[in-house]
């Protein structure tokens, strides 16, 4: 191959993590059709007393029912984006397991430490201090385009 044959890098592999409000997962799929990179929709089936592994905001799929959710295994993502609390040790837990350097988005209120997440898309009304880390949106993420407006 010639120097002047550049080839493309591979776009970044992404997976928007689905979560339990439909209002969330229209924001995660705003965000995850807006970068243009291929993304993988991945659905979580939540276990009833899932909610006390929430608290204890670990990195664990133990708040999960694993056989009714979506496959969460390789090959891993580049950028997982999510939402809700009950997805924090999930998305925290596909970074540890990755043995890659795998981005985590989240968006709306965090639960956990800020510094835990890469990018946290947030809102005024959660009133997060600014950060490196920190978008501050003054409105929620839509899926409303240009094109679908005409």
């Amino acid at each position: 191959m010639h120097p002047s044959d550049k080839v493309a890098p591979a776009p970044p592999k992404v997976w928007a993590v689905l979560c339990y409000r439909e209002g969330d997962n229209s924001q995660i799929l705003a965000l995850a059709e807006a970068l243009g990179w291929p993304c993988e929709v991945k659905r979580l089936a939540y276990r009833k007393l899932g909610q006390l592994s929430d608290v204890w905001r670990g990195t664990t799929l133990a708040g999960i029912d694993r056989a009714a959710s979506s496959p969460l295994e390789p090959p891993w993502p580049d950028l997982v984006i999510s939402a809700a609390m009950r997805n924090e040790p999930v998305c925290r837990w596909i970074q540890r397991e990755a043995g890659k350097r795998v981005r985590y988005v989240h968006i709306g209120r965090p639960w956990a430490r800020l510094r835990w997440f890469d990018l946290l898309v947030t809102m005024p009304e959660f009133r997060i201090p600014d950060r490196p880390n920190v978008l501050n949106n003054g409105l929620s993420l839509c899926r409303i385009t240009e094109d679908g407006l005409a």
